[in-house]
């Protein structure tokens, strides 16, 4: 008896470079009680819904997760990627942009115990998802 392949998905992700004026990017730690990347660092951003456009993903993910807003400045990098949660493999379509911080105050959402503001290789100290250092790495 052949054991059952996984699942497979295809899931649209938006995210974003969100830069201040220093040049420095927000980054996101994920909480320790997340069913994916518990305890990683990850740029802010979500999963497109049905009908959004990816700059309204990308400003209701922002709103969301940090209580704050963005500038969309363009496209930066479309990338995809391979991941596994939960008996899923998932097929990761992720659109990156760059983003203008608005600099209101930063509230996190549960979704993350921390933020920092960093540069690429400072950044590069931190437990990231496999597919941002991998990304970081490439647009040094």
């Amino acid at each position: 008896m052949q054991a059952k392949e996984p699942d497979k998905k295809t899931i649209i992700w938006v995210g974003s470079f969100v830069r201040r004026k220093d040049g420095k990017c927000l980054f996101l730690k994920r909480a320790g009680r997340s069913s994916w990347g518990a305890g990683q660092w990850q740029l802010p951003g979500g999963k497109l819904e049905w009908g959004e456009t990816p700059e309204e993903t990308l400003k209701r993910e922002i709103n969301e997760e940090t209580n704050s807003g963005i500038k969309i400045m363009k496209l930066i990098y479309p990338h995809t990627a391979q991941i596994a949660a939960k008996g899923i493999r998932y097929h990761v379509i992720e659109l990156i942009y760059d983003c203008v911080y608005s600099g209101k105050k930063i509230t996190l959402s549960k979704e993350h115990d921390d933020y920092a503001w960093l540069d690429a290789k400072e950044s590069l100290k931190l437990n990231l998802t496999p597919e941002l250092r991998e990304l970081i790495t490439k647009i040094m």
